[in-house]
């Protein structure tokens, strides 16, 4: 097995031709991940994912160990009966070793255009409207409750928001299943675990991770999306000696301030809130036993909390805004964004749609050519919303040539974006 210079494929045709490496986007310790195009017959058939390990002249069996993710993720989504929960994954194309890189190890994946979760919630300032913390809680609950029903159960294992994405119609997609183990139904967790210090329960620090451990990482991506922080972010780092041990230290002594003094959006008593908390307990007997008990408690709290969009003084009015503008209710939107204290990109990038919308094109102009140009660059807005923001800034333009000569050439450049 040789480590070869981790060079940048890009421009590469692998795999017999059939892949076309367009651009890589990201890479770690073991591999690289490319978008590419998939030809067959010489013809364009669909852009994909693709993993390539660092690694070359591997074996069927190395390459397997390694690429153990796909197989996984392959087995989840094939074992999985709720079509709802597979729309939480990434699809897998194809696993293998190349013939024409040196023998390194691949997936062809979905290709899926998004955005990491914390990323995405960072547009709605502190916390997250409750409606969009809701959906995202029952989106992740209802793919985990997938894993957790196989035969043997399978725990994730590493739940962090940076495996969790937000694709271009907000829906979450669960990623990364290179750490997830069965767990022995007659031992009850898995003594080979692992994961993200920060998110990992306090159980997995000891050696035995559980399926209630993917509740308490669960929990506090949840405490995040509501509160925009959490304790176990700000644990102080430690070198050498048994970091495990020290984490599990840290998270005894960890205290969440109750999710209603950080998120005013909702009823101090909402429901939600304490379930979130519940998730978030140190003692895995003091958490929910199963996946099952807290999607039915939360199914239960969504039976009784307040709707997701009203006009009541409790409502968020960042949700309202949402709730006009998938609407399509644009006046509706505007005034509930004047009633929103938030500074961040989203707001202002619903605005300037909205304005084009109702027909103030100048101060469309004015609101949205800033938050324009720095959507490339922040990966807070999704990319499907600087489309919307394109071609709504294409229309002003167009209108406000009509009378200003100046303009020339602005609807044309918003146009391009758009296409």
């Amino acid at each position: 097995m040789r480590e070869p210079p981790r060079e940048d494929l890009s421009g590469r045709a692998v795999l017999g031709g059939r892949f076309l490496l367009r651009k890589r986007l990201g890479a770690g310790a073991f591999g690289a991940v490319y978008r590419a195009t998939e030809f067959a017959f010489g013809t364009r058939l669909r852009e994909v994912a693709i993993k390539l390990t660092h690694e070359t002249g591997m074996t069927a069996t190395r390459a397997a160990e390694v690429l153990a993710d796909g197989f996984t993720l392959a087995r989840v989504a094939s074992g999985c009966p709720d079509p709802e929960a597979r729309k939480h994954l990434i699809q897998v194309y194809e696993v293998g070793v190349t013939t024409d890189l040196d023998g390194r190890g691949y997936v062809v994946l979905e290709f899926v255009p998004g955005v990491l979760l914390m990323d995405h919630i960072r547009a709605f300032g502190p916390g997250v409207p409750m409606a969009t913390a809701r959906r995202y809680f029952r989106d992740l609950c209802r793919v985990l409750l997938a894993c957790h029903r196989l035969e043997p159960p399978l725990m994730h294992g590493d739940l962090k928001p940076d495996n969790v994405l937000v694709d271009d119609r907000q829906t979450l997609r669960l990623i990364d299943f290179g750490l997830s183990r069965p767990v022995d139904r007659l031992l009850g967790y898995s003594a080979n675990t692992s994961g993200c210090l920060s998110y990992c329960a306090p159980e997995v620090l000891r050696g035995r991770g559980g399926l209630s451990a993917d509740v308490y990482s669960l929990g506090l991506i949840m405490y995040e999306v509501l509160c925009g922080d959490g304790p176990h972010l700000h644990i102080p780092h430690e070198e050498g000696g048994d970091v495990s041990w020290y984490y599990y230290a840290q998270k005894q002594e960890m205290a969440f301030r109750p999710v209603a003094e950080l998120n005013r959006s909702a009823d101090p008593d909402h429901r939600l809130f304490r379930v979130v908390e519940r998730c978030c307990r140190f003692h895995l007997h003091d958490r929910y036993g199963s996946m099952e008990e807290l999607i039915s408690d939360l199914e239960r709290e969504a039976d009784t909390a307040l709707p997701p969009v009203t006009v009541g003084p409790t409502t968020d009015p960042l949700d309202r805004a949402l709730g006009c503008f998938d609407a399509h209710d644009s006046r509706g939107c505007l005034v509930a964004l004047d009633a929103h204290a938030g500074c961040g990109l989203l707001p202002r990038v619903l605005r300037a749609i909205c304005l084009a919308d109702v027909g103030d094109f100048a101060g469309a102009m004015k609101a949205g050519a800033e938050p324009f140009e720095r959507m490339p660059n922040d990966p807070a807005v999704p990319p499907a919303y600087r489309v919307r923001l394109a071609a709504a800034l294409a229309a002003a333009a167009r209108e406000i040539e009509k009378t200003d000569p100046g303009y020339a050439g602005v609807a044309d450049y918003y146009a391009g974006a758009a296409r």
